[in-house]
Order: C-alpha cells, then structure tokens, then sequence
C-alpha cells in the first residue's frame, strides 16, 4: 500500500480541463521528481495535493484511504506540507516568530521569548541552516536565505509529504548543498518527499522515481538509473535535444553572405551576393 495515490484525476477550469487523468504512487522515503515545460500541469498537480485547489474528477488516496482536500487545513491535518516557490514569509516579523507563529512556547501565560529562539535556533541548526540567525527580521534577509526559512516553517511539525516546487531556483553554493543533504535525511527518516524542478541534473541525482509530465498528463514515470537529461528534454519536449538546438554553424563550402575566408594567397575577401550586370 502507498502512502500517496492519485487516481485517474482531472482537473478543469471554466470547462477547460487542464489535468488529464494523472495516476502516481509514491510511498515513504521517495523522492519524486517532477518535470515538465511550462505549462505541462504541474503547478496544478501541487494545488491539488497541497489541498489549494479541488480535483474536478478522480480520486487522491493517504495510506489506502480516500481523502477529499478541502484546503490547505485538511492538507496539513493529513501531514501534507507545500513550499511554494513564492515566498510566503511575514517580513516585518523575526525568523523565531514566522517559524513559531501559533507554536510559542509559554511562561505563565507569557510567551518565552528566550525558549522561542532557542527552539527556532535548534530546528534551523537540525536542518543544515543553522547560519540562519532567528532573531533577524526575515524582510532583511536575502531572497535565498528566505527560500530556507520557508523550508524551515514546513518542517517545524515534520510532515509525512514534503513538496517542494522549485525550491533551488534560488539558492547556490553551500545553501544549495544544504538543501540536497535535508532532502536526503528527510527520505531516510520516511518522508515522502515531492521534489518540482526545472534543473533536471538535480532531479537524476536527488530522485529515486522521476515523473515527466506533458500537456496535462504523466506521459513517463522513470529512474535515473534508466534515463539521462537527454532523453528527459525529448520526453518533455517530444523531440530530441539536437532538434531543439541544431547545430547554426556554417559549413565551409557553404559560405554565406558578407562572410569572409582568405583566397589562396592570404588575403581576406568577402562574399557579396551576385549583382547583376549592366
């Protein structure tokens, strides 16, 4: 039995169907990389699972069990947690305090502020992001050091299903390295991890089971072990990557107009297209 399925599920706005009969099982410790071009269905697929958007047809099933996901709440409430590639982050607010919010620690009746920080403190660190100082205000940090910060508030009750969608759009260096090293201990303590990416060399080397969508549809679902970035671009564009991007350069029989080659004596001469004569 899988942790996560989705059956035959559509999805359609003003009549317009936009998910075709998508079907995926994923059960604890996968990480599921998700690819496709824009617009291939897969920012709909996210809504659906994070509880933002209803299916229009089809069935989403949690450890055998039929659910439905009215909102992001009952997303949650079944350990499902989204973050978006959109930063959601109180920016006037600490660190401590957009970690915490609704979870504060209390003294008498009083919020533990010293206790907040350490517990904010103690979560960053756990994760890999612990340069993070949780007292500073999270509209001063950078945009990348935000993007962790969001990772971070998905984390504080450890979800069951982690999505991420794009979360390495901004990150790079040893920020990125951090990301990849939480991604893998969440896997090997069970979470379900759902890993939406455009760098296809990330999702080879994170996913265990990769999932092409196209159109709508989950047109291949894959290992990296059986495929290659090549072949992912051919699946998603339906063509192969040469025929994306041919190769433009000129053959030297070939030369056009106003290029220029030397003639056998060195000198350079240009190639003028043919005027005719008076």
């Amino acid at each position: 039995m899988s942790l996560l399925e989705l059956i035959n599920v559509h999805k359609a706005y003003a009549g317009v169907e936009v998910l075709h009969g998508v079907d995926l099982a994923a059960d604890r410790g996968e990480v599921i990389g998700v690819v496709g071009a824009n617009g291939a269905g897969k920012s709909t697929l996210i809504k659906i699972l994070a509880g933002a958007e209803r299916m229009s047809a089809g069935e989403l099933r949690i450890d055998g069990e039929p659910v439905a996901l009215a909102n992001p709440h009952d997303a949650h409430e079944r350990g499902i947690r989204t973050v978006y590639q959109e930063l959601t982050l109180a920016p006037e607010l600490t660190v401590t305090e957009n970690l915490l919010l609704g979870r504060f620690p209390r003294e008498r009746g009083l919020i533990d502020w010293r206790k907040a920080h350490e517990q904010a403190a103690a979560l960053l660190h756990e994760i890999g992001f612990g340069a993070i100082n949780p007292r500073s205000r999270a509209g001063r940090l950078s945009v990348a050091r935000q993007q962790m910060v969001e990772i971070a508030k998905a984390l504080v009750v450890e979800p069951r299903v982690l999505i991420l969608d794009e979360p390495s759009a901004v990150l790079a260096g040893s920020d990125l390295d951090a990301l990849f090293a939480l991604v893998r201990r969440l896997s090997d303590r069970g979470v379900l991890v759902v890993y939406i990416s455009h760098r296809l060399v990330e999702v080879l080397d994170l996913a265990t089971q990769i999932v092409v969508m196209k159109d709508g549809a989950i047109i291949a679902t894959t290992t990296p072990a059986h495929t290659d970035e090549d072949e992912l671009i051919r699946l998603m564009a339906g063509r192969r990557l040469e025929q994306i991007y041919p190769d433009r350069r000129p053959h030297r029989h070939e030369p056009g107009p106003g290029s220029r080659e030397p003639d056998p004596r060195g000198r350079v001469r240009r190639h003028r297209p043919d005027r005719p004569r008076g």
